[in-house]
């Protein structure tokens, strides 16, 4: 080998090598892995995961009311559901709606934008943490893993993905005002508190929660406490015109009795156990593996007496119960795992001394698990993952659905009231713009009971297999309905897809309770005769 040849080869390794501390090429891999998965999603999912059309109907709502809020939302139960919701993004949905863009088209689009663009900040927020590639790692993981995923780029992260925008630019700005005491960070981190108040509670609430940690990390000053205070502060004012209007109509009770729905704040042991080990839903592959994953990445830290990310961890899993908070260290502790030990220790193992063969084997290692991951990704929004749920991402309706619910606006009366079974309850009032009587979408608002009430009805409705358990439990709850809207074939129920039993239809259409009116392959109309 020449003298050239070498240099030449030596000059490619350092570069190579290099590259893993680019900072513009792992953003770029991982803003590529998340449109790689929410490209997938939106090519194999005619119609958004999940509850979705509660959104666009509230923005329909507020500008059919000329931008004021009312105080209820009408068709979702008998006497609607308080309009409590964090305002933003119905006001952002109602202007576009305005403006001409299809509320379909944007309940379809819109999380799936707003998850990538959150994938910007949340690697910027690992770099304060860790390494370049460890930071782009920890990235692309959050991109792919399931419990992120799914409530972000489905329909209900209409919402929740903006709010998980705001809040990881706010984190970041956290962790800078915490560890530089430079108080310019104060105003921006007010003001993406203050929009995060406004777009969502729960990502509010980790918000608050994320800057004690930061605060008791990273500062442990009057000074830092002052700061933090100052967030805290214009953020509430930033907030106001949610919880002032709010306080105002309905009082304190709809924001205390939200937290105390969906898991509320707060988890018991065996709940943190499960969190803190991210077996919560171990029944899938993914979930044990990244949970072995977190819990090296948490004692390769503890070891090095980095203690940052296990903090931050195990308070986020015993506060917060929605797993896909856990995610927001746990991706950064699996990163530590992953491209801080395992990656560099086995192309040390495999390459020995030779410093362009441990480069060589690095890039090779880290463009495997990185394609696998990328792969995984796309095969769970589509609803074939590998050895994982099949129905992960499932839709709430299909075409026959909107069809049926077409059918039910033309042809039935504006005051008809209709129980619906199935997750369709959550789309009915929507497309058919007539009442569902029975379903627990934004109940959460009026109290946990009530909540509690028609999630377990609703549940126990869908679950019937014939006309007898319908009548009853309509019966005993003394719910009086003008129609009642059946499932056919396959639906979902909680977004878990099951198959209609044949004794339904049979024995609907031989009582002399119901009459069809309507039937295609997706649904059933029954009057009730009664």
């Amino acid at each position: 080998m020449s003298e050239k040849d070498g240099i030449d080869r030596n000059v490619q390794t350092v570069s190579l090598s290099k590259s893993f501390d680019d900072e513009r090429l792992w953003l770029f891999v991982a803003l590529l892995t998340g449109s790689i998965v929410t490209a997938s999603y939106y090519l194999s999912n005619p119609y958004p995961s999940y509850a979705t059309a509660l959104f666009p109907h509230m923005a329909e709502v507020l500008l059919e009311n000329g931008y004021r809020r009312p105080e209820t939302i009408p068709l979702y139960t008998a006497g609607g559901i308080p309009f409590a919701y964090p305002p933003l993004l119905f006001y952002v949905m109602a202007i576009l709606i305005d403006l001409g863009i299809n509320p379909f088209e944007l309940i379809r689009l819109l999380p799936g934008i707003s998850f990538v663009l959150a994938l910007i900040p949340y690697f910027y927020l690992a770099r304060e943490f860790l390494s370049v590639r460890e930071a782009g790692f920890a990235t692309v993981i959050l991109a792919v893993a399931p419990q992120v995923v799914r409530w972000h780029i489905s329909g209900g992260g209409t919402v929740r993905s903006p709010a998980f925008l705001f809040m990881l630019a706010g984190l970041y700005v956290g962790v800078r005002l915490f560890k530089t005491g430079d108080r310019r960070y104060i105003l921006p981190g007010a003001l993406l508190y203050g929009l995060t108040m406004l777009t969502h509670p729960v990502y509010m609430a980790y918000f608050g929660i994320s800057y004690l940690v930061f605060f008791a990390v990273f500062s442990r000053s009057a000074r830092g406490l002052l700061s933090g205070a100052g967030v805290a502060l214009g953020g509430t004012l930033v907030g106001a015109p949610w919880w002032l209007f709010v306080v105002r109509t309905h009082g304190y009770e709809p924001i205390l009795n939200a937290s105390d729905t969906h898991g509320g704040l707060g988890a018991d042991f065996a709940e943190a156990i499960d969190a803190v080990l991210l077996f919560h839903y171990g029944t899938y592959p993914s979930e044990i593996i990244l949970g072995f994953l977190v819990l090296a990445g948490a004692i390769y830290l503890l070891s090095k007496r980095q203690y940052a990310l296990p903090i931050w961890f195990v308070l986020t899993a015993v506060v917060i119960s929605q797993l896909r908070f856990a995610y927001i260290p746990g991706a950064m502790l699996i990163a530590a795992a992953v491209a801080g030990g395992v990656v560099p220790w086995f192309a040390e193992v495999a390459a020995g001394r030779g410093e362009r063969g441990r480069t060589t084997i690095m890039t090779v290692a880290f463009a495997a698990v990185l394609l696998t991951t990328t792969w995984f990704g796309a095969l769970y929004v589509t609803g074939d993952p590998p050895g994982e749920d099949r129905n992960a991402m499932s839709s709430y309706v299909d075409h026959g659905d909107i069809e049926a619910m077409e059918w039910v606006e033309v042809e039935t009366p504006p005051d008809a009231e209709f129980v619906v079974l199935g997750d369709q309850a959550e789309w009915f009032p929507y497309v058919a713009e007539r009442t569902s009587l029975v379903g627990p979408w934004g109940v959460e608002w009026i109290s946990p009971e009530a909540y509690d009430h028609h999630r377990l009805l609703h549940g126990d409705l869908t679950r019937c297999s014939d006309e007898a358990c319908v009548s009853d439990h309509l019966d005993e709850h003394t719910v009086e309905a003008d129609y009642v809207y059946v499932p056919a074939g396959e639906y979902t129920l909680g977004g878990g897809v099951r198959t209609q039993d044949e004794a339904m239809r049979e024995t609907m259409v031989e009582s002399e309770r119901y009459d069809l009116v309507y039937e295609n392959e997706s649904a059933l109309v029954f009057e009730v005769t009664e």
